[in-house]
């Protein structure tokens, strides 16, 4: 086998494991964003960064991210009740706002 068929691979997941949990998680809560927060909020909105103990939400307007930040309880409970994500009274929500 000559050098330049010679692959390297590299595993993410060992080298990184919280980091890549975050993105299942992420993904995960995506799914079941409207079970987070009320279904009509969920149409305007979405999870788009989890970090440590914080998260990062695209929401559509001010109404809309004044409403998430009247649930930031439900989201902690649910990060840390489903999906084993340590929160704690310093976590964070961050809204953006998507682009028009």
């Amino acid at each position: 086998m000559s050098d330049e068929t010679k692959r390297i691979h590299i595993d993410i997941e060992q080298l990184f494991p919280e980091a890549a949990r975050r993105v299942r998680v992420l993904e995960e809560l995506k799914r079941s964003w409207p079970s987070v927060v009320r279904r009509d909020i969920a149409l305007r909105s979405t999870p788009c960064v989890l970090g440590v103990n914080a998260i990062t939400v695209m929401a559509d307007s001010e109404n809309t991210a004044k409403e998430l930040r009247k649930m930031k309880g439900n989201i902690t409970r649910a990060l840390s009740s489903r999906y084993n994500c340590r929160t704690d009274k310093d976590f964070t929500l961050t809204i953006k706002f998507t682009p028009r």
